[in-house]
């Protein structure tokens, strides 16, 4: 599934199970009876497994042990690979112990950028267990920072654990879960919206600009790759310049588009800005999002997309453009044609409202 995705992912629809199969030279359809079997098979193996779990001791992983349904971090622990330990302990429904050993300030990149991806719920255990103390003393910082604009409803440390949600949730269908699917290390999103507002911290400058500071330190201690540092550090800087130009530009207007797509330089980056955006402004408060600002987000992200990838389509060619790419893509066998007839015969909206994957199922 991964070789077919080129990437780590692990969704399998319809189209990817075929594609599998026809690797495996299995029929499709038998494939996905055994492949079920199977599952359900190593779903009973994990929930027994896991109720020996929360009841045994052992070396859970490096830097941390399991201790009657709790994580413990070992003494002298590396602060990525206890953050990897808790991330992967949290997932099996683990409990951070009450009283934790200190966990040493070095930061092996690999396991911290893993652990970092694995949500909200892991990021609130790095708190309890002092590791986001380790790992991030810049949002540990903003633990009880209030922002200044009072259209915020919570803390600094706790809106971006909001943000964090937010981003879980993607992993779906629609218009952002298909731009999610899309990101090749998400990690690097993640570790932008830790970031993002740590700037805060610092009332006297422009937090974008404050906090860009704070991530390229924050990405040198890492050790993370010059590339990654680049990528994480743009998207501090200018979290807030999409909504900008919704809130302000006439996305209609070519050179509005031509002006943001220099902006962002390339797709990796409109994508990536593009859901920090939304999971952004979407943590402000409840209603905070809106169905108008849902639409100006499409057409700007859309209409970008169409300038990095050479297209000449206008931002209303919407339509046109997401045709193209379902008639040139590789994941389905449907012919062109059928395509087409099925596309005429459908309201205007669904082929823009509907995910790429679901169109030729």
């Amino acid at each position: 599934l991964h070789a077919v995705c080129n990437r780590n992912y692990d969704q399998l629809t319809v189209d990817r199970r075929a594609q599998v199969a026809e690797i495996l030279g299995l029929n499709a359809f038998e494939f996905g009876s055994k492949l079920a079997s199977a599952l359900d098979s190593v779903q009973e193996h994990f929930e027994a497994a896991k109720e020996r779990v929360l009841n045994a001791r052992f070396p859970h992983a490096e830097g941390v042990e399991a201790v009657g349904g709790e994580m413990r971090i070992t003494p002298d622990a590396n602060a990525g690979d206890a953050a990897l330990g808790i991330a992967n302990g949290t997932r099996l429904g683990l409990k951070v112990g009450a009283h934790q050993a200190k966990p040493t300030p070095e930061v092996d990149s690999a396991p911290a950028m893993r652990a970092i991806r694995a949500g909200e719920d892991t990021i609130r255990n790095f708190v309890k267990a002092g590791i986001l103390e380790e790992l991030l003393p810049e949002l540990m910082a903003c633990k009880t920072l209030m922002p200044q604009d009072a259209a915020h409803e919570y803390t600094v440390l706790e809106h971006t654990l909001r943000v964090v949600k937010n981003l879980q949730s993607l992993e779906g269908d629609g218009f952002l879960g298909g731009v999610f699917e899309a990101v090749r290390d998400p990690a690097q999103l993640y570790l932008a919206a830790l970031l993002h507002d740590v700037g805060k911290a610092d009332e006297g400058r422009d937090h974008s600009e404050a906090g860009a500071e704070i991530a390229r330190d924050v990405c040198q201690r890492w050790g993370l790759a010059e590339s990654t540092s680049e990528t994480v550090v743009w998207l501090v800087e200018n979290h807030l310049v999409m909504s900008r130009f919704m809130m302000m530009r006439d996305l209609s207007r070519p050179e509005t588009t031509d002006e943001f797509a220099n902006l962002v330089g390339d797709l990796e980056r409109l994508q990536m800005l593009t859901l920090l955006t939304w999971a952004d402004a979407s943590a402000v408060h409840a209603q905070a999002w809106t169905p108008a600002q849902s639409s100006l987000l499409q057409d700007l992200y859309r209409g970008t997309a169409h300038k990095l990838e050479g297209s000449d389509f206008s931002a209303g060619d919407q339509k046109e453009y997401r045709l193209r790419q379902l008639m040139t893509g590789k994941d389905h066998d449907v012919p062109p044609e059928e395509l087409q007839r099925f596309i005429d015969g459908m309201p205007s909206q669904y082929l823009t409202g509907t995910p790429s994957q679901n169109i030729p199922a």
